[in-house]
This record gives C-alpha cells, structure tokens and sequence, in this order.
C-alpha cells in the first residue's frame, strides 16, 4: 500500500512541475525549462508550440546540457514527422544522432518516416539499427515486422512478429498481425 502511495505522490509532482514549465519557460531563459515546455507540449499534441520551445531550447545550446541537446534534436524532429515535413525530421534526427549514437527512438522516427514513404528496405534498415542498441525490445521486431508485411516479405514479417511475441506474450497488436497473416 505504501508503495502505491509514494506512486501516487511522485506522479502527483512531476504532474505539477510539467504543468508549471510552460510558466517558467515563458519567463525566463533557461533552456531546460523550454526543453520541458516542449515535451508537454508534444504530449499534448500541441506540435508547433512543441517545435517553438525546441528552438528557443536549442538556440540557448550553451546553456542546454549534452544530454537534452540530443534530445530536444530528437524531440523537435518527432514533432516535424508529426507535422509530416519528413526532411526537417531526418535532419533533427540525424543531428541528435551525432550527438548520441544510441539514441534507438531516433532510428524509430526513421524507420516510421521511411515506412510512411513507402520505403521500406530503408526502414527495415533503421530498425536493425535500434535492435542492434536493444536486441530485447519487443516493440521494435514488431515495427520491423510491420515494415516487412508492407514490402510483401511475408516469411520475414512472422518471424519478427514471432519474436516480438516470445519477448512479449501479451502484445495485442502482434498478435492481431500474426494471426491475420497466417490466415491469409
């Protein structure tokens, strides 16, 4: 019980310091402050205002640690895929990626952007990448596998949807995928 109290509380905090970024972002030139703004921001869908804070994050890149700057590249070039401008996205994140390396949601956003646009050995490329990072993640066989069924390598498609299930049995949009191509 106490467990799920102190939960309860530190969720309540960070819900009150998110919620208060935007307030300090706006009045002052702290570039943490504009990174936190802008991930409220993206999860609210609030992308443009995402991508303003961002900017005024990364044109502070002094005063922005090593380790937001990749990720406000990162952060910023998501919310541009969002937006569907797929150039400004890949060069975010190919930003952030000199930066960090193993940045796996950046190979991610790649791999998305490339399966949008119908590229898919292109995606299946990023995705390799983000598995060599974490070859455990579950997700990412599923999104290869994704990539795979769209290019009509069916083989391939089941057997990463195999392994996404092996690392996570209870995934329920692999197993909606696998069934509906073993069907057909």
């Amino acid at each position: 019980m106490r467990i799920k109290q102190a939960i309860v509380i530190i969720c309540c905090l960070i819900a009150l310091l998110l919620g208060s970024y935007p307030l300090i972002a706006q009045t002052s030139n702290d570039a943490k402050a504009f990174f936190m703004s802008g991930i409220r921001n993206y999860i609210q869908k609030n992308y443009d205002q995402a991508i303003s804070d961002f900017n005024k994050a990364l044109e502070m890149k002094p005063k922005l640690a090593d380790r937001y700057l990749a990720d406000a590249y990162s952060a910023r070039g998501d919310c541009y895929r969002e937006k569907k401008n797929f150039l400004k996205a890949l060069s975010d994140g190919n930003k952030s990626l000199e930066l960090n390396p193993k940045q796996i949601q950046v190979y991610l956003m790649r791999g998305f952007i490339y399966q949008d646009t119908k590229k898919y050995d292109q995606a299946i490329t990023e995705f390799n990448k983000a598995l060599a990072i974490e070859p455990t993640n579950s997700n990412i066989y599923f999104c290869r596998g994704e990539a795979y069924n769209h290019k009509g390598d069916y083989k391939k498609a089941i057997s990463d949807y195999k392994k996404s299930l092996k690392l996570n049995p209870n995934h329920p949009l692999v197993k909606r995928a696998l069934q509906y191509l073993q069907k057909n």
